[in-house]
């Protein structure tokens, strides 16, 4: 394997790049899963389009109602 130099938080620390999934998972995988989901969740409460489709579930939030003040002559 090809060993290479980083320098993890300023400590001048030498190793290898990490071979466990789960190191790739937390700092790259969850983070956009993460994303995605955030976004679906919110289409699902305000309404809108999730990468140009439609979220099936939703509006949950209610639209603004505009109350007109009647002038009184």
């Amino acid at each position: 394997m090809l060993a290479t130099t980083w320098d993890v938080f300023g400590v001048g620390t030498v190793f290898e790049y990490p071979t466990d999934f789960a190191h790739y998972f937390v700092y790259w995988i969850a983070p956009f899963l993460a994303a995605i989901t955030s976004a679906i969740v919110y289409t699902a409460y305000a309404g809108g389009k999730v990468f140009g489709l439609r979220n099936p579930v939703g509006p949950i939030k209610h639209p603004k109602v505009k109350i007109t003040k009647k002038k009184k002559n």
